[in-house]
Formats: C-alpha cells, sequence, structure tokens
C-alpha cells in the first residue's frame, strides 16, 4: 500500500511534471460528498440539513570591633566609648549586665542618629520610587494619546457589506473535501469568531486564528477596548446560514509552516506550479533545507458564508459605526479562508523512497502519515482582512 504511494512520489523529486497520491488509502474517495448541492457545474455547497452534530545574622557593621580602621583619638565620641568600657571592664558584674549611665547616653544618642539616618533614606527612596510611578504613567498617558489620534478602525469583518458571491475557481484535490470539512465545522468555526470578536476574547481567537493573523486583530481589538467600543450580535441562532466552497488550493511544501512567523521570504524557496493526482498544487520548495526537514500537503479552502448573523458596532457615546451602506440586506456574505496540514513526512524518508523506486523497509514507511484532524482549521483570513494572508510572503531575507 505504503510502497505503491511512495513509487509514485518518484515525480516529487526528481520530475516537476506530476505528483499522484492515488494510491493513498486514508485520504481519497473515504467519503462521498453528501455536504454540497451543486450550485454550478463544479459547486460544492455545504448544507446545515446534511450534517448534524458538532465532529468539532552577622556582626554589626558599625560596631568598633567589625571596623578595622583606627578611630581617631581626637573623636569625643569614640574617647568617649572606649573609656567607658575600661571602666566597664574594672566594675561590678551589676554594672556589667545594666550598663551605666554614660553607656546609656551613648547608645541613645547614637540609636537616635541611626533613627535619623534611616528615615531620610527610606524618604529618598520613596521620593524616588514616586518620580518613577509618574514617570511611567506620563509615557503611558503619552503613548495612549499619540494612539488616540493615529486610532483607526481596523477590523477582519465587512461592515460596508462590500463583499458578495465570489466566482468559482479551481475545485479539484488530491484530498476528498467531503471527509476533510463538512457543515457543522465550517458554520462552527465561523461563528467562534464572530462571538470571540464581540467578547473581546483574544485567547479563543489565537486558538482559531493563523498566528500573525491574531497578532494584528487583538492589537487593534485592545485599541478598540481601550477607547470604549462595544459590540452587539444579532441572528445568532438562525437557521438560515449557508457555507459555498468557491476555491481549493493544494500546497506542497518543504520548509513551511501554517504560522507564517515561521517561514522565510519567497527568495528563499524555489515556488513552482504542479499538479498532484490531476490537482493544481502551488510547489514551495526550501532553497536552503534544515535538517531533519518535513515535508507538507496543505489544503487551503476559501468558502463563502451567506449569513443573517450580523455583528454591530457602537462607540464609547453608545452611537453605532456607520456601516457605510445604504442596503441593509437581510442575508451578508463573509469571505472566510481556512487552512489545514493533510499529510506529513521526512523529506529525507521522501527522497530515499524515490531513488529506490519505493522499496523502503517498514520503519522508513512509518515516516509517511496522515496529520489531519478537524480541530487543526486555522481561519487564515476573513473579509481579505489579510490580502489573503499567503503561506510565503514577497519579502527579500538576506
Amino acid at each position: 500500500m505504503f510502497k505503491t504511494f511512495c513509487s509514485s512520489l518518484n515525480s516529487v523529486c526528481h520530475n516537476k511534471s506530476l505528483y499522484s497520491f492515488t494510491n493513498l488509502p486514508s485520504f481519497q474517495h473515504a467519503y462521498s460528498i453528501n455536504f454540497f448541492s451543486t450550485r454550478g457545474k463544479d459547486s460544492k455547497k455545504f448544507n446545515q440539513n446534511q450534517s448534524k452534530g458538532n465532529p468539532y545574622g552577622a556582626s554589626n557593621p558599625r560596631s568598633p570591633s567589625s571596623n578595622p580602621k583606627k578611630t581617631d583619638p581626637k573623636h569625643s565620641s569614640s574617647s568617649t566609648s572606649y573609656s567607658h568600657q575600661s571602666s566597664i571592664k574594672t566594675g561590678s558584674v551589676k554594672d556589667m549586665l545594666k550598663g551605666s549611665p554614660a553607656q546609656s547616653d551613648h547608645l541613645k544618642n547614637k540609636s537616635s542618629k541611626n533613627v535619623v539616618t534611616d528615615t531620610i533614606l527610606v524618604d529618598e527612596q520613596d521620593r524616588k520610587a514616586a518620580l518613577l510611578r509618574e514617570s511611567l504613567k506620563q509615557a503611558r498617558l503619552e503613548e495612549e494619546n499619540e494612539e488616540a489620534e493615529n486610532f483607526k478602525l481596523d477590523m477582519p469583518w465587512d461592515f460596508k457589506n462590500i463583499i458578495t458571491r465570489q466566482p468559482e475557481g479551481n475545485l479539484k484535490s488530491p484530498v476528498g473535501i467531503g471527509r476533510l470539512l463538512n457543515y457543522p465545522v465550517a458554520i462552527g468555526l465561523f461563528k467562534d469568531f464572530v462571538q470571540a470578536i464581540e467578547e473581546y476574547d483574544t485567547e479563543r481567537l489565537e486558538e482559531i486564528l493563523e498566528y500573525t493573523f491574531w497578532e494584528r486583530a487583538s492589537k487593534n481589538l485592545r485599541k478598540m477596548k481601550k477607547k470604549g467600543y462595544r459590540f452587539e450580535l444579532e441572528g445568532m441562532s438562525s437557521r438560515k446560514n449557508q457555507v459555498d466552497l468557491f476555491k481549493v488550493t493544494n500546497i506542497y511544501g518543504v520548509g513551511i509552516f501554517t504560522n507564517r512567523k515561521f517561514n522565510e521570504g519567497a527568495n528563499q524557496y524555489t515556488i513552482f506550479e504542479n499538479t498532484i493526482d490531476g490537482s493544481p498544487t502551488a510547489n514551495y520548495i526550501k532553497i536552503k533545507m534544515e535538517e531533519k526537514e518535513k515535508a507538507v500537503v496543505k489544503v487551503v479552502l476559501d468558502l463563502m458564508v451567506e449569513t443573517p448573523i450580523k455583528l454591530k458596532l457602537f462607540d464609547k457615546d453608545g452611537k453605532q459605526v456607520e456601516s457605510g451602506s445604504t442596503i441593509d440586506r437581510e442575508i451578508n456574505f463573509h469571505h472566510m479562508r481556512i487552512e489545514n496540514d493533510v499529510f506529513e513526512a521526512d523529506y529525507d524518508a521522501l527522497q530515499l523512497s524515490a531513488k529506490n523506486e519505493g522499496e523502503l523497509e517498514d520503519d522508513e514507511l512509518n515516516q509517511f502519515k496522515s496529520v489531519f484532524s478537524h480541530d487543526g482549521w486555522k481561519i487564515i483570513d476573513m473579509d481579505n482582512y489579510m490580502n489573503g494572508n499567503p503561506i510565503v510572503q514577497a519579502r527579500v531575507v538576506l
């Protein structure tokens, strides 16, 4: 089973004409696409009625005995101290225990001086701490004022109702889409997203968003919360939601990750178009390989969510932020882009399989595995907020 699959990967490492994963049993034809209804010739649409449930102490340093320095005999307090030490040696045991009046006066004076000195030090420390606190407070106020002056509403949501139905693109994939995604998972992701926005729940957003998307969105949400904005949701209980799949992007890559922070700039990859089992595939092969690189097959799905759910935004004075649209539609459209890994292999083993024409030992065959999980879906963009959030950015890395 795996040997046949490994043999078909010969073209992956040595021929840029065709990838074939046809014989990978866990991926293809595992489910019929009952979650879709037909809108066009090749269109696939999720129907919520066809799937139920969610698969989803030391000596005193000030004492003379501990100070090795010589004492000035002209110093009155030191002379008193040492003269009194002689009188203690020739006095009674009672005097030694009780202490003479001269000794008591000296200790009282010394203690009084220490208290005054310590009080001055404490007062100085308090003054410095208060100045530091005031300085930090002023800095924060200046930063907040600067942010307030430069604040611009930046949200991953189409408040203006600009988005409409999108034209269909490629819908072919070497992986059975019906196996990867169904209606409860798709609409569950969408509802989790919009509810987390309303509640300013950045922790939940971190769980379901790609990292750079979360980083930008959560930063702006914190600014909005500080300025007193609030959200209101409508239509969350409606059953009129519909999810339409209008584009599939297949990705084969080495040295790429869902978290864009870990990916190099585009000039650090060999990028080309190819096919996997007849399905258009974008290839990203890292030029400078690290040890134990992983080869991965990813699927990106572009979904159109048709829904009566509305997210309303109000400022600190309770005034609704204008949507910019004169049309109050019952059904609105939102473009949600999601990504998941479906297959992973050790790249060295992948190369070895091609060189040996698929004749690998059992332990080597274990390098090839399915890594797909319904919980693995990440929203990589919403309403084109991240301009599609491509897997690698067109930046130059020296």
